[in-house]
């Protein structure tokens, strides 16, 4: 038990200074770039942001979309960045209908890889992000499949994923804390629905099924992970992942 306080406690201060410590809310200012790449000496790093595409944030559709800013939440071996929105960019239903869903079938991941990948990013960009094969676990709290493995361009994170317990390779440990957990929408997002009550931050999708088919797993106002999910036809904050070539 002592040792596990004390990775905790080395987890945040590790955490400090960086993207997953800074949970502020989005203050409506415009990025000064559209796409951040390092190179060389400076690779980008777990928990750094940056931005890339742009969409409607600050409701205010007079002056064009805003760059969205991602937090940087793996650094794959082919330098790669997977990426997180910081902020919840709109409010959408898991499913139009209270019928069994799986995340192949959902609304929410047709939306996400046709509607929002046309909509935030230019066709240069659309070619700089990888399609990803993911492993669709069953809820680990409950006996609801995951139904069949996908291949996507945009997507949500899984139950594991967001507590930092994901395997095949990837560490999302970054996640372990309700404290990082926490996300704020944007003002287009709350315009749009987003949940919002503790201090602001707002529900969020994970793409997992909740206790049932026609529930999903969601992260609550406060960062904890519900397993057993919320109806599939509420409207909760949408943080889409992505992988970016280098």
């Amino acid at each position: 038990m002592k040792r596990l306080l004390l990775i905790c406690m080395m987890l945040t201060l590790m955490l400090a200074g960086t993207g997953f410590a800074d949970t502020q809310k989005p203050d409506g200012r415009h990025a000064e770039t559209s796409c951040l790449m390092k190179s060389g000496q400076d690779a980008y790093e777990i928990g750094d942001v940056v931005s890339f595409g742009s969409y409607e944030q600050d409701n205010n559709a007079e002056n064009g979309t805003e760059p969205i800013e991602w937090i940087v939440l793996d650094v794959q071996a082919d330098g790669s960045l997977v990426l997180i929105s910081r902020y919840a960019l709109d409010a959408m239903p898991y499913h139009e209908s209270y019928s069994g869903v799986s995340w192949e079938t959902c609304m929410l991941r047709r939306w996400l890889n046709e509607d929002f990948f046309d909509a935030a990013f230019s066709a240069e960009e659309q070619a700089k992000i990888k399609t990803v094969t993911l492993v669709n676990e069953g809820n680990p709290g409950y006996r609801s499949k995951g139904g069949n493995d996908t291949d996507d361009k945009v997507w949500l994170l899984s139950i594991n994923e967001a507590t930092g317990r994901s395997g095949e390779g990837k560490d999302y440990s970054c996640f372990m804390l309700d404290s990082v957990r926490i996300c704020y929408p944007t003002a287009y997002a709350e315009i749009q629905g987003a949940f919002a009550l503790y201090d602001g931050g707002c529900f969020w999708w994970l793409r997992n099924p909740g206790r049932a088919y026609w529930y999903a797993a969601f992260v609550d106002d406060a960062g904890c992970v519900y397993k057993a999910g919320s109806f599939v036809v509420g409207d909760f904050g949408v943080r889409p992942v992505i992988c970016v070539l280098p």
